[in-house]
């Protein structure tokens, strides 16, 4: 059993890509969703339910953050993907 892991951005999802792929990091994602995926854009939960059903997952078996902390906390307190604090940054 993996993880399945994606990226939700308000840059474009092809200019993300091209990103990640010069990283060499691409194959590692099973999904990414930019302003122009037709998923909606973050704040906004389309995205992130757009990669759980293209995952077959539950949403509420997720975790989301973009940052290590928020991550571990959503981990130990079994939060759900909507109970989730979001913390917007520009």
């Amino acid at each position: 059993m993996g993880m399945q892991v994606g990226v939700v951005t308000n840059d474009s999802e092809h200019t993300t890509k091209q990103h990640l792929e010069a990283a060499g990091v691409l194959p590692l994602f099973d999904f990414i969703s930019g302003y122009n995926s037709g998923h909606g854009s973050k704040p906004d939960p389309g995205p992130l339910l757009a990669f759980c059903a293209s995952q077959n997952l539950d949403p509420a078996s997720c975790v989301m953050g973009e940052f290590v902390s928020e991550l571990v906390c959503t981990s130990l307190l079994l939060l759900s993907l909507f109970e989730c604090p979001l913390h917007l940054r520009t």
